[in-house]
């Protein structure tokens, strides 16, 4: 209004000093209609009006740090804001008589609340077509948010848990719906309104409430707390049992994991650390192997089993069979580890009702048939040109030699073939740098073994 205030003025004194008698029709005058050029300029929004409202998940639950956009056809716009721990946000001093869009959105998270749960229950619904499910869980099902629930959304559900891909392709992690929609379909509930139309604002707009749906999350667990912030859950837990054995590196093995649980096994996330043991192959005889998905790299190896064949019994065979190779000699107990870096490996029971075991691994065998190794001081001890170190071992097998500076710095290492028995090993002054004392280490399986020997040229 100013700057029209402004423009219609400068116009009128422009005749009045030219000392034309035609003064120009006001209505012939083109004015911008009133816009604040900055937020510095010398109006600030000063009015009554407030919108507000909440926005919780379809359970319920209010969902913190939401952030909600304001747009409207003024200055200063869009505003912002961010729910608090109650889900509440709200916009103060509006200027009533003004049309405003209410448009929430919540970014990252993508494991939130993902397990195989929702591949369970993902699966059923491809499988058997109905599972009793609200559109919510619909909404949460499309992953690739193509509008249709297909295999591919199944895929690519599994690509994100088992981290292949870091976020949802063509789709944002959390989804939010006008809590006052209504779904002509509930099984086909697209599309729906994700923004909040308010027109011509008149005082207070309250209850402008957003149902809050995670992508991917059918079971609706998602957390609706910050990181750091204590979830308050019950935690049951299983173990899946095998034997421990002493593995040589390079040497192939089977390994039998097995349960005694007594509720009807329905499927099994396990995410296993390959660091020191690579897996080559997992399979069982208790699932479909369609309805499995195994992922694995140099450090770690992911498996998901969903399709129980019902007609096995649990009990007359193992959970999983996995072939492995361990890189060093060690205790299957020390290579075999959970990796729970991003979710944690869990067991499933009951057909009607999935209830989640977190897994932890159990190893049998009190007595392990370790093998042994005895080291004698070298001699002569100090020496001037040559020296002879003597080990035995109780069996055949690789074992590594090293020799080491005081500052633990390795200046010579060998692998050695060790039989059983007496063994030798030769060493030479010359392999040294310099006089002083030097450590030589035996490592054989489990064992590691260290001496101190000094060199006197």
């Amino acid at each position: 209004m100013l700057r029209s205030i402004v423009t219609i003025f400068a116009l009128l004194l422009s005749v009045i000093l030219s000392g034309s008698d035609i003064i120009p029709n006001l209505d012939d005058i083109q004015v911008d209609s009133y816009q604040l050029e900055s937020k510095n300029d010398i109006f600030a929004m000063t009015g009554s009006g407030t919108i507000s409202g909440n926005i919780y998940t379809y359970f319920g639950d209010p969902l913190k740090n939401v952030n909600v956009k304001l747009r409207s056809n003024q200055n200063g716009f869009p505003k912002t804001d961010k729910t608090n721990s109650n889900g509440k946000y709200r916009f103060k001093q509006l200027e009533s008589g003004f049309n405003y869009q209410i448009y929430p959105s919540k970014t990252g998270d993508e494991l939130n609340g993902i397990s195989f749960y929702d591949i369970q229950l993902l699966y059923r619904l491809l499988k058997f077509g109905t599972t009793n499910l609200s559109p919510y869980q619909y909404i949460a099902a499309d992953i690739n948010n193509d509008q249709l629930i297909s295999t591919d959304d199944l895929v690519s559900l599994i690509a994100v848990l088992f981290r292949i891909r870091k976020e949802f392709t063509n789709n944002k992690s959390w989804r939010f719906v006008d809590a006052n929609f209504e779904f002509f379909d509930e099984s086909n509930p697209w599309p729906f309104t994700e923004d909040i139309q308010i027109n011509n604002l008149s005082g207070k707009s309250r209850n402008n409430n957003f149902v809050a749906i995670k992508v991917g999350d059918l079971s609706g667990n998602a957390s609706t707390k910050l990181i750091g912030e204590v979830e308050n859950r019950t935690v049951t837990y299983s173990s899946l049992r095998t034997e421990d054995l002493f593995l040589k590196e390079g040497k192939e093995y089977n390994i039998r994991l097995n349960t005694n649980e007594t509720k009807d096994i329905q499927g099994i996330q396990l995410f296993l650390d390959q660091t020191d043991l690579e897996i080559l192959d997992i399979s069982t005889q208790l699932f479909n192997e369609d309805g499995s998905y195994t992922y694995a790299n140099r450090h770690s190896l992911k498996t998901i089993w969903y399709d129980r064949i019902q007609e096995t019994d649990q009990y007359e065979h193992a959970l999983l069979n996995i072939k492995v190779i361990p890189r060093k000699n060690s205790l299957l107990s020390e290579l075999l580890k959970l990796d729970n870096s991003d979710l944690p490996s869990e067991l499933y029971t009951n057909e009607e009702e999935l209830t989640a075991l977190k897994i932890t691994l159990e190893f049998e065998n009190d007595h392990v048939d370790l093998p042994n190794i005895s080291i004698g001081q070298n001699y002569p001890n100090p020496f001037t040109d040559h020296t002879t170190i003597e080990f035995t071992l109780d069996k055949a097998g690789p074992l590594e030699f090293k020799i080491m500076d005081i500052r633990g710095a390795v200046i010579y290492s060998s692998s050695i073939n060790g039989k059983k028995g007496v063994n030798t090993v030769n060493v030479s002054a010359k392999d040294f740098g310099s006089n002083g004392l030097f450590h030589y280490q035996f490592t054989y399986g489990a064992d590691t073994q260290t001496k101190t020997m000094l060199v006197a040229r």
